[in-house]
């Protein structure tokens, strides 16, 4: 199953067998209970195993036709053995979940909520892409922090994907095409540019000449000298400014964006004692099922009784019954090989719960172990989470870069973020430590951070700078 995936990634253009398999093998657990039931009934091939295989009258397939001038002739046969039956042993039947697994789950909704990634991935799918701007696309998309901000140096994605400085830059401006408007910025300053852009707004140009160079002067309320430079009325200048702040300065809150109260894991991870290893059971235990429907395949045999419209509208469908059936085991053997993957890198942490003790781990690292693309560990632990006995973690938390310490000890980023923070809460609150002082204090013991790499920690810890730290004091 691994070489079908493997053997789409050689593709140049997105054919639509590769966007079902890269959309299923993306979904979390609850959004591919949903693909099945739309599945199931769009197509009359494809039922639940546990559906009775009743003889369905001709004209009630004949009702469901699509119009098509293509003809089948009568040699024209489908290929039984490569397709298989409803009798075959290749038919998807999930491991079910035993009664004594308990899946975490607070205030289940009954229909999945669509996120911010899939809503992106679905529209970057509609485009005209190469492989190469398939891959960087889906590591951007993904990449994304909660406000839908693009963070990451150009350099990590050229690593990670072994790809260049221009093809990153052209990927990430397809992504920025994509809606809510403003999304996949670097900066606030290009998040709103990126909207004055793409919108009505362009058509006052003061909005867009105040975010491209006078971007310090807005965020410090100096208008006066905006409006001297600009050679313009302080009204225009107000009216300007009153567009830009109608702009959304985080496109990734969304309405669609679902602020969950409940985690639904799509993994579950416990140690055995008796086998002195751990156990991966994939949470498929709503998910039906799926057998090629027996009827219809009897049908398509029956030249006698059935015309031919009736036998190519079987071909068609049975061919995609089948190609869902097996993006469907895909998604699952993929998905298990690579928790697998993950514990093997992160096993101390599995065993002890402690996250000081996670690795330094990379998408590619993953990857290499088990042999398959970046872009398909990339798709298999998007959105995903994994319960386990210290709790229910979304599967990014367990990646991170490294970071080698004057000992030549490669620790994890995660590490050196946590001790930032308990610096600053150990810290003089009267005198806040700078980020320099900080660096420095991390040199000491061993950590040779950059100021402006704790300047970047920091922020992505969402503590404030030193003087405003102060100020919130006095307040």
């Amino acid at each position: 199953m691994l070489g079908l995936y493997q053997n789409l990634s050689l593709s140049q253009t997105l054919a639509p067998q590769q966007v079902m398999l890269s959309t299923i093998l993306q979904l979390q657990v609850m959004n591919l209970e949903q693909r099945i039931n739309r599945e199931l009934e769009i197509n009359p091939l494809l039922e639940e195993e546990e559906a009775e295989n009743e003889e369905i009258p001709n004209d009630d397939l004949k009702e469901k036709e699509e119009k098509d001038e293509k003809e089948v002739d009568d040699d024209d046969e489908i290929d039984w053995d490569k397709l298989g039956n409803s009798d075959d042993d290749d038919d998807y039947v999930p491991q079910k979940l035993g009664k004594d697994k308990n899946i975490e789950s607070i205030d289940r909704p009954d229909a999945a909520k669509v996120t911010l990634t899939q809503h992106l991935l679905e529209q970057f799918y509609l485009l005209i892409l190469t492989q190469e701007q398939l891959e960087i696309g889906e590591f951007i998309i993904n990449s994304l922090d909660d406000n839908g901000y693009f963070s990451l140096e150009f350099e990590v994605v050229m690593e990670e994907l072994g790809v260049s400085f221009e093809a990153v830059e052209g990927a990430l401006e397809k992504v920025q095409k994509l809606e809510p408007k403003g999304i996949a910025a670097r900066n606030l300053q290009e998040c709103l540019l990126i909207q004055v852009k793409r919108s009505e707004v362009r058509l006052n140009p003061n909005a867009r000449e105040i975010l491209e160079n006078y971007f310090e002067d807005f965020i410090n309320r100096r208008y006066d000298k905006i409006a001297k430079d600009l050679d313009a009325p302080m009204e225009v200048i107000i009216d300007a400014i009153g567009i830009i702040a109608k702009l959304n300065p985080k496109p990734g809150e969304a309405e669609f964006e679902a602020k969950f109260n409940y985690i639904v894991p799509d993994f579950m991870v416990e140690y055995d004692v008796k086998e002195k290893d751990f156990v991966i059971a994939i949470n498929d235990y709503n998910i039906p099922a799926l057998r090629i429907a027996g009827v219809y395949e009897r049908m398509y045999k029956d030249k006698k009784n059935t015309d031919r419209k009736t036998r190519e509208y079987i071909k068609e469908r049975m061919e995609k019954a089948k190609w869902f059936i097996a993006c469907l085991m895909e998604r699952k053997q993929t998905m298990t090989k690579v928790m697998a993957a993950i514990i093997n890198r992160q096993r101390e942490f599995f065993m002890k719960g402690d996250s000081d003790l996670i690795q330094p781990m990379r998408l590619k690292d993953v990857a290499e172990d088990i042999s398959m693309d970046i872009s398909t560990i990339s798709r298999s632990t998007s959105g995903k989470y994994v319960q386990t006995d210290f709790g229910t973690f979304e599967l990014k938390y367990f990646f991170g870069e490294g970071l080698e310490t004057d000992d030549g000890e490669n620790i994890s980023t995660r590490k050196i973020k946590s001790r930032i923070g308990q610096l600053v809460e150990k810290e003089n609150k009267m005198k806040p430590l700078s980020d320099d002082k900080i660096s420095k204090m991390l040199k000491a013991e061993g950590y040779s951070v950059a100021r402006r790499t704790v300047n970047k920690y920091r922020e992505q810890l969402n503590i404030p700078a030193a003087r405003l730290r102060k100020e919130f004091l006095k307040s």
